[in-house]
């Protein structure tokens, strides 16, 4: 029996982060159970730190810079992170016309990320500035709502705001200035063995995020 034709069944553990997991997901695990009805999947959604080895998961998606050398990674797609503010917070500070002037503006910080934000501008000239942090969360989606409700500014992943700006709950700042993109990947261990259905599964994801993303064609745009 080929690859190709061959019955998949078991499980898959999968760990993903929370705020991807819920907005994204779904759709991607109810198109490959369709195609494979006998798998049966676990998914961890946690932005917490796991080893994938000692706590037996498949695989996981991670996104930004991977540290461990002992996990092999296939990258899945590329992500925006945009700046945003909600209109009533940009009618009270005003629109900033530069990146410094978001020092002087609250805003509101991802936990586990740096006091510093980079930039560059379209002729690749990079700095950074250090914004004035003052309410922080572990969570994006958290974040996201935080800054709708005219909290602070914030930045945060396309696929997370990307509505958010659809529906006018938010505005993109800045927008001709590059805030930093970063990778999504699929991560697995290397040192047991690939298992059929993990490599469809991974092959699965591949494909489906292949070109890119739906939420940041709706940048095209912005961006432009």
């Amino acid at each position: 029996m080929t690859r190709e034709n061959k019955v998949l069944k078991g499980k898959l553990r999968v760990a993903v982060p929370l705020s991807f997991g819920l907005g994204h997901l779904g759709k991607i695990i109810y198109g490959f159970i369709k195609k494979h009805p006998e798998i049966q999947i676990d998914i961890d959604l946690n932005d917490r730190d796991i080893n994938l080895i000692e706590d037996n998961y498949d695989l996981s998606l991670r996104i930004g810079v991977l540290e461990d050398s002992q996990l092999i990674a296939r990258k899945l797609f590329e992500l925006k992170l945009i700046p945003v503010a909600s209109p009533n917070f940009i009618r009270k500070y005003g629109v900033p016309k530069t990146p410094h002037e978001l020092e002087k503006l609250p805003m509101i910080g991802y936990m586990l990320s740096s006091d510093y934000l980079s930039f560059s501008n379209k002729k690749g000239h990079s700095a950074r500035i250090k914004p004035h942090i003052i309410h922080s969360c572990s969570n994006g989606d958290f974040i996201a709502e935080m800054v709708s409700y005219d909290l602070g500014f914030s930045i945060l992943p396309s696929f997370i705001v990307y509505q958010y700006i659809e529906n006018k709950k938010l505005q993109p700042l800045l927008t001709d200035y590059n805030w930093g993109n970063e990778n999504a990947y699929a991560v697995y261990p290397s040192a047991r063995y690939l298992s059929s259905r993990v490599r469809t599964f991974i092959d699965y994801l591949v494909e489906y995020f292949e070109g890119v993303p739906y939420w940041d064609k709706f940048f095209d745009s912005i961006y432009t």
